[in-house]
């Protein structure tokens, strides 16, 4: 290429690269500006979130109910649900419905929270039909109504959800002791803390399955470990038989301890006579309290022993 063909394409592309040059100068400029504006109200997807997109508002209702790279702030999560279910989003109606249902960032309302259930069933959330079959069974914000839970437990099941499955075994056990087991076996193998944790019972008692004591406590310690606190409770009491896992009570007390943490009463009541044993020590115990103070709270959760 000679001398004047390099001028010639100079000519021409030297526009061209400076109008490229200009946009990509422009673009950085823009996106510092609104770095700059989403530190200042907040992280990305909570700027989404007020701009109305209902995924943002999902995303960070989830990030701040966890602490998840921001702090936790239950009022933040539950007023992001609430733009999110009514920006149409039925699965975060769901985590609304949960919320009212906790009290968690808002007042306790168990009849929104079965209304939300609803309405997140409805809208093809499996999950939310399990939770609106548990309300209908306690009667909890809603009428009670057995059979329209049982109804919403297999929909729930049919679709996918583990927790529908566990409770449609719970329900045939005692006519089907076989296909329960097979029910609560397959959630807990998906992931389902309760499935295991009746997985264990049925290896402990033998009921659709062999009984085997080194099994259920394998199936305890899954359990308890995804946070099931029944599960906790009787993991303890099966490290202080020595029933399928080497006998201790030292870890039946932290067992214990993980139950009570759990809200189960009889965790906490099992965990005040540790403490008088002095198998655990005040300080691991925390703030959950003295043994009498551990005794208090499982008697009004319905242990009659600890009331005496």
């Amino acid at each position: 290429m000679d001398t004047h063909e390099i001028k010639k394409w100079a000519i021409i592309i030297g526009p061209v690269v400076g109008i490229l040059l200009a946009l990509y100068l422009f673009s950085r400029t823009q996106r510092g500006a609104e770095d700059v504006q989403a530190a200042m109200l907040g992280s990305p997807d909570e700027v989404a979130c007020r701009r109305g997109d209902p995924n943002a508002c999902m995303r960070f209702g989830m990030q701040v109910r966890i602490g998840r790279g921001v702090p936790k702030d239950a009022t933040k999560a539950f007023v992001s649900f609430q733009a999110a279910c009514g920006l149409g989003m039925q699965e975060a109606c769901a985590e609304e419905a949960l919320a009212f249902s906790k009290g968690e960032g808002t007042a306790p309302d168990l009849t929104k929270a079965a209304l939300l259930f609803e309405s997140a069933c409805n809208g093809g959330i499996p999950r939310a039909c399990r939770q609106l079959g548990d309300a209908k069974r306690d009667g909890r914000g809603t009428k009670y109504d057995e059979v329209a839970a049982s109804t919403l437990y297999a929909k729930a099941c049919d679709a996918g959800d583990q927790g529908g499955c566990v409770e449609v075994g719970r329900e045939i056990s005692a006519k089907d002791k076989t296909k329960a087991f097979e029910l609560f076996k397959a959630a807990c193998t998906a992931g389902e803390a309760k499935g295991c944790f009746y997985v264990a019972l049925a290896h402990r008692d033998g009921k659709g399955t062999p009984a085997n004591a080194n099994k259920a406590g394998e199936a305890l310690h899954k359990a308890c470990e995804g946070n099931e606190a029944l599960a906790c409770t009787e993991l303890g009491k099966a490290y202080v038989a020595g029933s399928g896992v080497v006998q201790s009570r030292e870890k039946a007390a932290q067992y214990y301890l993980n139950a009570c943490k759990g809200d189960d009463a009889e965790g906490c009541y099992l965990l005040s006579k540790e403490l008088e044993a002095k198998t655990i020590q005040p300080a691991s115990v925390g703030t959950l309290g003295s043994a009498e103070e551990l005794k208090a709270k499982a008697c009004k959760g319905g242990i009659a022993l600890a009331c005496k």
